[in-house]
């Protein structure tokens, strides 16, 4: 049999073998929902895909079907390739099962890490014994390391006091870099004997920034004119505390050091040397107080022949420690006699501070320190003489506010700057 049609109302019996041989069923006019019978089950109608367009009649609506996970094999029926399927991004929470990819495969490619750590120190090698090792680093470090190695033996560490043993401490699996994230001075590690223990740690300040190295810098070797005067490049002060400038002639000048709160308007700092002309150089060094720095050198009044000048941006020694912390004061010429105090500053984390002021005419500069940033204590004060050369003062941070203070003399001032800065030491 090709073909049967039926009409609407009707029924064609189908039970006997040669209806149920019919190639294909024709339902003519007919609307709604037409029950089929036969030989296929639910299994074979699912595994021949089916494309879905609006809601199905058994309810399930085009959106509940794609809740349901599909996979794509090839093109699908509208023309969406498997690889544009994949370019859609697709939440996914709880725990998701890989297949296909390897250990190895994940681990290859390298997370990004932030690393702001550019010191530290590597300490000697230590032979385990079946007993604690001590490891001692010159200064705290923030990131610890340990690098134990031996006929796959494990070894255990205590950076925070305590003594580590073969059961207790932060496991260091035999040649696996073990990573303590803490600031210490001492790691302790417990090693079993054919163990040998490397430890090593990462330093930075206490600012979260990475301790910076002194940087020296040439200004220049260009012989000078006689009575000529050069300026070194404008320094960026940043983390550094110290400046220093170097000067070497063949003839006679003078050497010195100034700063400035916006790299226009400098100011020397005290006190600038002679240089004497011959083969023994002059080093300057002057505390930072202010956000640029330079270098300044005069020529005598005869030509050099030979000539070197250097500076360098440097910290003293006993790292790590937070970034100087450099702060504008009020520097409005002050009438005769008149006094201004700089604003209070927490110096919680600091250990010095320092002002600094220059003025047209004589006065006072001084430190002082209050426990609560009422009652204030001077600590030190140092006269100002009034011309180019600015003073610096600083004090030992004792109380948990500071400021800087200037008593003017007793003619106006017709020019004034202002400064402190917090330091760590």
């Amino acid at each position: 049999m090709g073909a049967v049609i039926v009409g609407p109302g009707g029924t064609v019996d189908v039970s006997d073998r040669p209806a149920r041989q019919v190639g294909h069923v024709t339902v003519d006019g007919v609307t709604g929902t037409v029950p089929v019978t036969g030989p296929l089950t639910d299994a074979q109608l699912r595994a021949a895909p089916v494309q879905v367009t609006g809601a199905t009649s058994n309810g399930l609506t085009d959106a509940q079907l794609r809740a349901a996970p599909v996979q794509v094999t090839g093109a699908t029926s509208n023309g969406l390739t498997d690889a544009q399927l994949r370019a859609i991004p697709v939440p996914v929470s709880g725990v998701v099962a890989t297949s296909g990819i390897t250990d190895a495969q994940l681990r290859a490619a390298p997370p990004a890490v932030r690393d702001d750590y550019q010191t530290g120190d590597v300490l000697a090698d230590q032979s385990g014994a079946g007993g604690v090792l001590t490891f001692t680093f010159p200064a705290p470090v923030q990131l610890a390391v340990v690098h134990a190695t031996g006929a796959g033996l494990t070894a255990r560490a205590d950076p925070f006091g305590g003594a580590p043993s073969a059961s207790t401490g932060v496991k260091c699996p035999d040649d696996v870099p073990t990573y303590i994230p803490v600031v210490t001075s001492t790691i302790k590690v417990y090693a079993p004997s054919g163990m040998t223990v490397g430890v090593w740690g990462y330093r930075r300040s206490a600012d979260g920034q990475s301790t910076p190295v002194p940087s020296m810098f040439q200004e220049t070797s260009t012989p000078l004119a006689g009575g000529a005067a050069v300026n070194g490049a404008t320094r960026t002060a940043g983390s550094f505390s110290l400046f220093r400038a170097f000067a070497s002639s063949d003839q006679s000048g003078t050497l010195s050091i100034q700063q400035s709160r916006n790299g226009t308007t400098w100011y020397e700092t005290p006190t600038s040397v002679a240089v004497t002309g011959g083969a023994t150089g002059t080093v300057l060094e002057s505390l930072i107080a202010m956000p640029y720095v330079r270098a300044r050198y005069v020529n005598g009044a005869s030509a050099q022949t030979t000539f070197e000048f250097d500076s360098a941006l440097m910290l003293p020694a006993g790292l790590p420690v937070p970034s100087p912390a450099m702060l504008p004061e009020p520097s409005t010429p002050l009438a005769g006699g008149a006094a201004v105090n700089g604003a209070p500053r927490p110096a919680a984390g600091y250990s010095l501070f320092r002002a600094f002021a220059a003025s047209s005419h004589t006065g006072t500069l001084s430190v002082q320190q209050s426990r609560d940033g009422t009652a204030w204590y001077e600590t030190i004060s140092a006269a100002v003489a009034g011309g180019a050369a600015g003073q610096i003062l600083e004090s030992i941070i004792a109380m948990p506010y500071v400021r800087a203070r200037y008593v003017n003399g007793a003619t106006a001032q017709t020019t004034f700057e202002l400064d402190s800065a917090l330091v760590g030491i």
